[in-house]
């Protein structure tokens, strides 16, 4: 009896390698577009979302999609994410489909746990598990060697401005607590903001020392967290 069991067990997971094997065929080319993007200056969480929208058509119709689609290193990217989503889900479909259209009618239901099971572990397993992060290294390190893509992003990206960090333009007036003060004690005051440079009498004084002294009509470029 645990002879029969044994060969159930091993029928049942010899029927399904294909489309486990496909299912990871499948996350690791999401993860390759995903990785891609991100080396173009999108976030990690936008680039991952962006990836999976592509892969599988559906939420690429945002406004953060317009912003990729703008960039011709991101549409070769996506065009690729959609190329191989159209064809590796309907390899997924019709390996599924014949794999348990030939089955037994008797097992049907088991092998259909088993890969539902199958697929749970997997997720969690690429998701949360150091094996994830494994993959993305070695993606990372073969586009480093190979230099497949340039930073191609927008100074809104680079700066993050979108994920809540913003820049804003302080003028020096009269009454202004910050004139005759040194840079290191006004980003003290403003929440430890970061002064990129001043403007002053038509001249850019970019990274200026935390000794300069600011002076009246100033303007102070800041740089830092909103709120």
């Amino acid at each position: 009896m645990r002879i029969v069991q044994e060969d159930l067990f091993l029928n049942n997971f010899y029927n399904i390698l294909p489309i486990i094997i496909n299912v990871i065929a499948l996350i690791i080319i999401v993860r390759i577009g995903a990785v891609a993007l991100i080396f173009t200056g999108l976030s990690s969480e936008k680039a991952h979302f962006q990836a999976l929208s592509a892969f599988t058509g559906t939420g690429f119709t945002t406004n953060e999609s317009e912003r990729v689609i703008n960039n011709k290193i991101r549409r070769r990217i996506i065009s690729f994410l959609m190329i191989f989503g159209n064809g590796g889900l309907l390899t997924l479909f019709i390996t599924t489909t014949t794999t348990f259209s030939l089955s037994n009618k008797d097992f049907i239901f088991d092998k259909a746990v088993f890969l539902v099971v199958s697929i749970v572990l997997l997720y969690f397993l690429m998701k949360f598990s150091p094996l994830k992060d494994k993959i993305d290294n070695i993606i990372t390190y073969f586009m480093n060697k190979n230099n497949f893509f340039e930073d191609d992003s927008t100074i809104i990206e680079k700066l993050h401005i979108e994920d809540g960090y913003m820049v804003e333009r302080i003028i020096l007036k009269e009454d202004s607590e910050f004139i005759d003060k040194k840079v290191f004690d006004v980003q003290q005051k403003l929440d430890n903001k970061l002064i990129i440079g001043i403007e002053r009498e038509h001249k850019w004084l970019a990274l200026p020392k935390n000794s300069t002294l600011l002076t009246l009509h100033d303007v102070i470029i800041v740089y830092g967290k909103q709120g």
